[in-house]
Formats: C-alpha cells, structure tokens, sequence
C-alpha cells in the first residue's frame, strides 16, 4: 500500500463499448477514446461519492484501495478487489460498499474469505 496522499484509492473498470479502440499516443502511452475516457470518469465519480468518505472515517487516508472491475455486459455485476492492511479493515470497507451502493452484485477478491 502506498502513503502517498495522491493516490487514487477507488477506480472502476468498464467494459470499452464496441467500436471503440486503445491506442498508443506519440510517447507510446496508451490511450482511449475521449467518449471511453469520460465514461471511466464517470463511472469513478459514481462509485467513489458514496463510499470514499465513510471509508476514510473508519479506515484512514492511507493504505487502502478498491478496484470495481465490471464482470457482465449489463454492468450490473462487479469484482471488487480491496486492498487494505488488514483482514478487519477488508470487512468493514466490504460492508460499507454494500451499505451504500445499491442495486449491484458484487463478487469480493481478497486475500481473505470475505463471503
């Protein structure tokens, strides 16, 4: 885990729509399309407002992730990878995203049994 206060601490991934493509700019980096981009910003935005802060509360700034990688074609379902420094700590950052984020399956990948 990091302690850089930068750190990007919740990030989903979505599928790319069809059509759409990756490709790599002038420095060789690679890049999606504008429409592509502001779909992931939005959908960070959807999934970060309602939890970031009750995580920061019982958590800390510090030392915690969560990644929301979209698992179906209709977006309802997720695998959800925490990173934290303990087994508790995954728990309550578990309860907290099912607390606050309605209407969605999710699939929980850690290091424990979060089930």
């Amino acid at each position: 885990m990091t302690d850089r206060s930068n750190y990007i601490k919740i990030r989903v991934g979505k599928f790319m729509p069809k059509g759409d493509e990756i490709y790599a700019d002038e420095n060789g980096k690679l890049k999606a399309s504008p429409e592509f981009s502001e779909i992931l910003h939005e959908a960070d935005s959807q999934f970060r407002e309602p939890i970031i802060t009750f995580i920061n509360d019982e958590i800390g700034l510090h030392n915690w992730s969560v990644k929301f990688n979209q698992f179906d074609t209709d977006g309802k379902i997720y695998d959800v990878r925490i990173s934290c420094n303990t087994d508790e700590e995954a728990i309550k950052i578990k309860s907290i995203i099912i607390d606050k984020i309605k209407g969605l399956q999710f699939n929980w990948l850690n290091r424990s049994d979060l089930s």
